[in-house]
């Protein structure tokens, strides 16, 4: 009996020195596509590359091309100040890889790998799904589209695999469009070497948003995330050591973009502002994002095209020199190509 109270006042001592110290089981939604980065995270209503799979696939079926090939790189840096750079990491990432392929004339099948969510632990673990995706065009104005797939996380720890749904929907009205968007929650569990069996639950998100024609050729674009926090959750040895989150502004993610397209000369250019966040177990921190990006498309003899994009986000994190990681500043560079025929 003494041995079994004994367990039970160091797993408490374990639980409570967790959430005290902050430094683990944290985890971030990341954002797919340079194109969708670069305006702002705002995509949702404008592009129709594979990455949408994930983004909104609803708007997969608007690509008129019999096949869609993507691939995507990432890299970043840290950035302490704008003179010194230190913890000079540079991450390179082959975030996303992916496919479409026309069924018929209103019809189209795409499949999608990529990363979904950083969860920043010891050791990191980035979970990624391969994603399988059908998209319709019911009518002129309204378009349709769903993805499942299952979830793998890529860690030292071999967490178990999940599935997860992305279900899509826009609406077309001359230069005015709106969507909506539901990707399902998943859960997880691994073994960690600090703090025993972890169970986890991803919360689900809910993302509207509507972009418009202000002048010819440029695009406003907005979008609204709402991440549904109170039904996030991590069990340590079946105690749960996430806090719930009493700010509504923390389930509230808003984004804005600008998009300017030279039809003629062939590029876009696009600007965006946005928020998110990093989840940690007592609270959630606000990180705020700069966004750049164009377009070059390129024409191949025998192919549709190939479009080339580069992105630039740079990202501040704020009130996180108690976490990691510890920095002020990260600058993260997007490059994408899209081969169509």
């Amino acid at each position: 009996m003494e041995s079994f109270f004994s367990k039970q006042a160091i797993l408490l001592l374990l639980v409570f020195y967790i959430v005290s110290t902050c430094d683990a089981i944290q985890f971030e939604f990341l954002s797919q596509g340079a194109k969708n980065i670069a305006v702002g995270r705002t995509g949702a209503n404008l592009f129709k590359d594979p990455t949408l799979t994930i983004v909104n696939p609803a708007n997969i079926s608007l690509e008129n091309s019999y096949i869609s090939l993507y691939y995507e790189a990432t890299s970043s840096v840290n950035v302490g100040n704008i003179i010194e750079l230190y913890r000079k990491r540079f991450v390179f990432d082959p975030a996303n890889i992916g496919i479409s392929i026309r069924i018929d004339d209103l019809t189209r099948l795409s499949i999608l790998y990529t990363t979904y969510i950083y969860d920043i632990d010891t050791p990191e673990t980035f979970y990624k799904p391969f994603l399988f995706g059908l998209s319709r065009k019911v009518n002129s104005f309204l378009l349709l589209g769903g993805a499942v797939g299952p979830v793998f996380g890529i860690s030292e720890n071999i967490p178990t695999f999940s599935f997860m749904a992305v279900g899509g929907l826009k609406v077309k009205l001359d230069d005015f469009r709106a969507s909506i968007v539901l990707k399902s929650p998943f859960s997880t569990s691994y073994q960690n070497p600090y703090y025993g069996l972890i169970q986890q639950t991803f919360p689900p998100v809910v993302s509207t948003g509507i972009s418009f024609s202000i002048v010819n050729s440029l695009i406003v674009s907005t979008s609204l995330d709402l991440v549904f926090l109170n039904l996030m959750s991590a069990r340590a040895d079946n105690y749960e050591i996430f806090t719930s989150r009493d700010n509504l502004l923390d389930y509230l993610l808003p984004k804005i973009g600008f998009i300017y397209y030279d039809d003629i000369s062939g590029y876009r250019i696009m600007l965006g502002f946005s928020k998110t966040q990093l989840e940690i177990i007592s609270r959630s921190y606000s990180q705020f994002h700069l966004t750049a990006g164009v377009t070059f498309f390129i024409r191949i003899p025998n192919f549709n095209d190939f479009e080339v994009n580069f992105c630039v986000d740079d990202q501040i994190l704020l009130n996180v020199l108690r976490i990691f990681p510890e920095n002020t500043r990260k600058i993260s560079i997007y490059v994408s190509g899209e081969l169509r025929f």
